[in-house]
């Protein structure tokens, strides 16, 4: 039996407003900063979801085309969305609404899950260097994240906003291409996610970063005790691997 991708825009809505809450730091290894890292912080608004549905796209949709005509911000399109105003019902019936759209409607649906697991930030070039050629990607972004979902690449693209670490995800989609290929990786020292009620959750810790920094053992113990690779750390003999 096929799976399916079918998801209802109402409740893209309503797992995007979670978000509002949320706040994505990474720290990555940097050769050219004194402390030897850099990070880059990941927060949503209600007018970032509009882009990255990809809906700007459909033409053949009335409820698309009158929004644009009456040129209404990015924030209405969210509650449009949440209100029920503009539904999957509605976009099914455009020529657009095929398999890919789909399954970047469902992924959407689950980029808490994706922010979540990932484990993979490269830098972006804008360049999408394919088997054969290269060509010029039209998304505008200077990172992305991979994951693997359904074996599948699902790619989240992360844009700065206002200061140098704030970035906000721009687009998200299942491409044909690998658009990780030929794009410099950048090495996850640490990801954690942040909500506003000061609640703190550590997502991943590099093992060697972990072997290098022994205070992690207090602050970081809810993780640690469920990754069995940095308990492994914790009892090595003193004297053992550096």
């Amino acid at each position: 039996m096929a799976f399916s991708y079918y998801c209802e825009l109402k409740d893209i809505a309503d797992s995007f407003e979670k978000l509002l809450d949320v706040e994505y730091i990474y720290t990555l290894k940097s050769k050219s900063s004194e402390s030897g890292t850099k990070e880059i912080h990941i927060r949503f608004l209600r007018e970032h979801l509009y882009h990255i549905t990809g809906l700007q796209h459909f033409d053949d949709i009335v409820e698309l085309k009158l929004f644009r005509e009456h040129k209404r911000n990015s924030k209405s399109f969210f509650y449009d969305l949440k209100l029920g105003y503009i539904t999957t019902a509605i976009i099914s019936k455009s020529k657009h609404y095929d398999l890919r759209m789909q399954k970047r409607l469902f992924y959407l649906l689950n980029l808490e899950h994706l922010l979540d697991t990932n484990k993979k930030i490269y830098d972006f070039d804008n360049i999408i260097h394919g088997k054969d050629h290269d060509y010029k990607s039209l998304v505008r972004a200077e990172f992305l994240l991979k994951n693997i979902e359904n074996m599948e690449n699902v790619l989240i693209f992360l844009n700065k906003k206002s200061t140098e670490t704030n970035y906000s995800t721009v687009s998200l989609f299942c491409p044909g291409d690998d658009y990780s290929r030929g794009q410099h990786e950048e090495c996850m020292l640490i990801k954690k996610k942040y909500l506003k009620k000061q609640t703190t959750e550590t997502l991943f810790i590099h093992p060697s970063y972990f072997r290098n920094h022994p205070e992690l053992t207090e602050t970081e113990q809810a993780y640690i005790n469920k990754t069995p690779e940095l308990q492994a750390i914790i009892k090595e003999p003193k004297g053992g691997q550096a």
